[in-house]
């Protein structure tokens, strides 16, 4: 049985935005995140020629200094945000699918904007998804 969900994704888990942002080669720095006029706690992801790292926390906000684009082109954290929501959405359903379903993963595809997830999952939790 097939079913088709509409998300709005806030990067809340943080072991999932890591393992995002190293799908997509980004180096990651986490704990105190020092931009240019503030300190942020969380994970960071370094996007290419940007002079700071963008900041995530736990709380699902995003911290970022470009200074107007002098420290970094927001084309490029647009641009990331697309990738990294993408890969987000993979991890976390892998997690979910995997450690509190009891589940394997047997295919992950995409095609533009469209991603489909196949699994397998243990037949006692079928009822809760129908």
């Amino acid at each position: 049985m097939s079913h088709t969900t509409k998300i709005e994704i806030q990067f809340k888990d943080m072991d999932c935005l890591k393992e995002s942002a190293k799908a997509l080669n980004l180096e990651t720095v986490e704990g105190k995140i020092r931009l240019f006029s503030s300190t942020h706690h969380g994970l960071g992801i370094k996007l290419p020629g940007w002079k700071y790292p963008v900041v995530f926390t736990e709380q699902g906000e995003m911290f970022y200094d470009n200074y107007n684009g002098s420290w970094g082109n927001k084309r490029v954290l647009d641009e990331y945000l697309d990738k990294l929501k993408t890969e987000y959405a993979k991890a976390v359903t892998k997690k979910v699918i995997t450690q509190k379903m009891e589940g394997t993963i047997t295919a992950i595809k995409q095609t533009g904007d469209k991603i489909v997830i196949e699994a397998e999952i243990p037949e006692k939790l079928l009822n809760y998804l129908t």
